[in-house]
């Protein structure tokens, strides 16, 4: 191509963050020395005279001192006369004025024009040079600037030697030239503009893969995280979704970017990297979807959907992709929904679902926040604070934090801490018994308060019966060791929570038969003292859960020499209950079936009858008490009540054999 060659305009055409800069300065260092190469920038104008003005400017600068004084105002005044009809050429969509091509051929006929631009382009050729224009970015001129340009170039600069090289998105530019009517003409209007357009290659799915494997690989080295078995799992699977959508050069760069501009806080937010990286591209790719995960949380863990009052209905694979439609149509739906479906539960692509269970995984609601903000949120609990105190690491300062949480008056924070608690001990099996003593520590700071719903009372308990009995599983505490620490109340009520380990109410196991042999050896010790400690029944259960019935029906008759002892061993069976509510409301309970599992029959008979006899009218209210305290009398009314129905529960039971 030489300096006496046609002007000629070349595309390179690519969606936006292929490429296309980055091929613009190979082809200016390639030609470097052999052609002339200049910028044009045409957004710096806003005008058709100022971008005109500013390609004289360009084409000025490029030839330097070989465009002579005259040649230049040749060049000037050929501008101005051309500048103005710039103006006036109809473009696409005015079909009053004509087509473009009938107002170019009217221009070119106009004699003025055709001989300033014949004897420019001659002087232009006797320069010898070879002159490249390039024009970058031109997807990212508003429509007037664009259609300037284009008529500049059309008009202004077809000189011999002097060729274009535009870089633009092909389908950003024709939604541009779009207007009503003219739809048709877009593209073939570019095409008489654009001689030779030359389509930027995509990034090869090989090379895409590769490159994410790669920055994945220094995103680990960066945070110091270790993946397990299924973690890696889990990081292939959102490879495969993401890799096909990493098209252009830049959304990698971008996308790598990002994960690394943010990767510190994968450590101080104590984030699952894995689903960092999934939420990360969420956010670049699917703004739409990822600024909706809140409002679809439940819908998100459960796959269901509340369609009014208390109706939930299962959400399908369609209902999904047309949620995510509705909601971020920009967004490619398939890979969204099927990244959805990696880190959430309840969504499901391409008839499946690929959420494994992990730590720290967003779909943990007490997670979630994190991700969104990557920070942990004010009502939020740090695992590292948590895992220090487990450890037994933490000192005080990160005890003393961790507690004024737990002991704080914020019951759901404190709940969460102590949810937090249990969660981490659970992956921490080396973990001492020193973390009863902080359980303990934590209950005593809270023995004043009442039981009430939500109190981080019973979460407590909970705990610290799941504690206790890994202690003594590991041989690290035993029954004595525990009842020492924690109390004879406080182990008792551990025993028979509905929540404790398996180990602490398992009759035929070795942990619950220390605590029988604990208290068999205290009731024969001190039956007065047992029988008084406001605990009997508990203890009672105990004995009968470790022991064989035989060697139990007669254990405490010892214990009645006669009836008003038989009175008071009976009123020990009976029990004040406490329904928790927004007021708290009482109940007297009598455990007459331990009763007469401990005492023989032939003990039990005779005074029976005589409590029936004794027994009065039912005229007391003993359920949905506004008051624990209850007037000894009535007391003895229900105790001698429940007495007589004893009696005649074994009496219809004797009759039926």
């Amino acid at each position: 191509m030489g300096p006496e060659d046609p002007s000629t305009v070349f595309g390179l055409v690519g969606p936006w963050g292929s490429g296309k800069t980055s091929i613009l300065n190979q082809v200016r260092s390639r030609l470097s020395g052999i052609w002339e190469v200049a910028d044009f920038s045409p957004w710096s104008g806003g005008d058709s005279g100022a971008v005109s003005l500013e390609f004289v400017r360009t084409l000025t600068s490029l030839l330097g001192g070989k465009l002579r004084g005259e040649q230049r105002r040749t060049f000037v005044g050929y501008a101005s006369y051309v500048t103005p009809l710039i103006g006036i050429v109809p473009f696409v969509g005015s079909g009053a004025r004509g087509s473009v091509e009938r107002a170019f051929d009217a221009l070119a006929q106009r004699p003025p024009w055709q001989k300033q631009f014949d004897e420019l382009s001659a002087k232009i050729q006797d320069l010898g040079k070879r002159v490249l224009v390039i024009v970058d970015d031109v997807d990212r001129l508003g429509v007037e600037e664009l259609i300037t340009l284009l008529k500049v170039l059309r008009l202004l600069g077809r000189f011999r030697g002097v060729h274009y090289l535009i870089a633009y998105d092909q389908e950003t530019v024709e939604g541009l030239l779009r207007t009503p009517g003219a739809d048709w003409r877009t593209a073939s209007f570019m095409e008489k503009i654009v001689q030779y357009p030359f389509e930027t290659p995509p990034v090869p799915q090989a090379t895409a893969r590769r490159l994410l494997q790669e920055g994945l690989q220094e995103l680990l080295e960066a945070t110091d995280e270790r993946l397990d078995p299924v973690g890696v799992q889990r990081v292939q699977r959102i490879i495969e979704v993401i890799a096909p959508q990493l098209r252009t050069p830049r959304t990698i760069g971008r996308f790598l970017e990002h994960l690394h501009a943010f990767a510190s806080h994968v450590t101080s937010s104590q984030l699952d990297l894995p689903d960092y990286v999934a939420i990360t591209w969420l956010r670049l790719a699917a703004h739409g979807t990822w600024s909706k995960l809140a409002d679809w949380g439940p819908m998100l863990r459960t796959g269901k959907r509340r369609r009014g009052g208390a109706t939930e209905s299962k959400m399908s694979e369609a209902d999904w992709e047309e949620l995510i439609r509705q909601t971020d149509s920009s967004a490619e739906i398939a890979p969204t929904q099927a990244l959805l479906a990696v880190i959430f539960p309840g969504v499901k692509a391409q008839g499946e679902n690929s959420y494994q269970q992990h730590r720290r995984s967003i779909a943990d609601k007490t997670y979630f926040g994190r991700y969104m903000l990557l920070a942990i949120p004010e009502d939020d609990v740090s695992d590292s604070l948590v895992e220090e105190v487990i450890r037994g690491g933490g000192g005080s300062e990160q005890d003393a934090e961790l507690s004024a949480i737990i002991d704080g008056t914020d019951w759901a924070l404190a709940n969460l801490a102590i949810s937090r608690l249990r969660e981490l001990c659970e992956q921490i099996p080396s973990r001492g018994s020193h973390l009863v003593e902080y359980v303990v520590a934590r209950l005593q700071a809270r023995s004043h308060e009442e039981e009430a719903f939500s109190s981080p009372v019973a979460a407590l308990q909970e705990l610290l019966a799941f504690e206790v009995g890994a202690a003594m599983t590991k041989g690290t505490m035993d029954a004595r060791a525990v009842i020492a620490l924690v109390g004879e109340k406080t182990s008792l009520r551990l025993l028979w929570r509905w929540s404790s380990p398996e180990v602490l109410r398992d009759g035929d196991g070795a942990v619950l038969k220390q605590f029988g042999e604990y208290w068999l050896g205290e009731l024969l010790a001190r039956p007065d003292r047992v029988r008084g400690s406001g605990m009997f029944p508990e203890i009672t259960e105990v004995l009968l859960h470790t022991h064989p019935a035989e060697s139990m029906s007669s254990l405490l008759d010892p214990m009645i020499p006669d009836y008003e002892s038989f009175l008071q061993l009976a009123d020990s069976f009976v029990e004040l209950q406490t329904w928790v509510g927004p007021t708290n409301r009482y109940a007297l309970r009598f455990r007459g079936e331990q009763l007469i599992s401990l005492v023989s029959r032939e003990k039990l008979a005779p005074l029976l009858d005589q409590a029936a006899a004794k027994a009065g009218r039912e005229d007391y209210t003993v359920q949905d008490l506004e008051s624990p305290d209850i007037a000894p009398e009535v007391r003895r009314a229900f105790l001698l009540g429940s007495l007589r129905n004893l009696k005649n529960s074994i009496d219809y039971m004797d009759l039926a054999d």
